[in-house]
């Protein structure tokens, strides 16, 4: 929780710093929503629940601060009787540096980003006698990496949003959330021993739709 207070408290503090400097394109400052394509497409497909939406503030015409938040909420049958929950939440602040001089916020840009993200996960486990049993677990980690993408305005309010990110992310925490015998009994948990690597490839590909206000 203190991980995902400091990042927003940084990224807020960020555009609080650009609002407050002097900057004599106050026409050219922007509040755009975006809600991902990619996401719930992809949620379709595998029976999730996938959903995404963000908020981008720009100022000085080339620079945007926007904040995007996931959540997804699949159901999983592993055929074996057993239903496993995947649920997570994601937190990335993102910093986007735009290359086009002539119209504000538009066109390729750079940028860089950071996340946060916690899992619930369902997964089997067995007990030193070898009965199954469903473990859950919480993992909490922590990313950034640099974006790249495309920005294109359709008519005066409507937009595309075209991103890719590479990055890394680091596995800082797994908890336990319920235990049906006591962690010591325990002698195989499926998929826990190693979910993801402790620090692992981080990457995100984006096609938003938004509305500049």
């Amino acid at each position: 929780m203190k991980q995902l207070v400091t990042i927003i408290f940084f990224g807020f503090s960020v555009y609080s710093f650009g609002q407050n400097s002097n900057d004599s394109l106050k026409s050219n400052k922007a509040f755009i929503v975006k809600t991902d394509l990619v996401r719930p497409a992809l949620g379709y497909l595998q029976k999730n629940n996938d959903y995404s939406a963000s908020i981008e503030i720009g100022f000085r015409k080339r620079h945007s601060l926007q904040m995007r938040g996931i959540l997804l909420t699949p159901v999983i049958n592993n055929n074996i009787g057993f239903t496993i929950p995947n649920n997570s939440f994601q937190v990335i602040p993102e910093y986007k540096f735009f290359f086009n001089t002539k119209k504000g916020y538009d066109g390729f840009y750079i940028g860089l980003y950071s996340k946060y993200a916690s899992n619930i996960v369902g997964s089997m486990a067995s007990d030193m006698i070898g009965d199954m049993f469903m473990c859950y677990y919480n993992q909490i980690s922590l990313g950034g990496g640099g974006i790249i993408g495309y920005q294109n305005y359709i008519g005066k309010h409507f937009l595309i949003d075209f991103m890719v990110g590479l990055g890394a992310r680091r596995l800082i925490k797994t908890t336990f959330i319920n235990e049906i015998v006591p962690l010591e009994q325990i002698g195989f948990i499926n998929g826990y021993q190693n979910p993801f690597a402790p620090t692992s490839f981080d990457g995100m590909v984006s096609i938003n739709i938004g509305y500049r206000f």
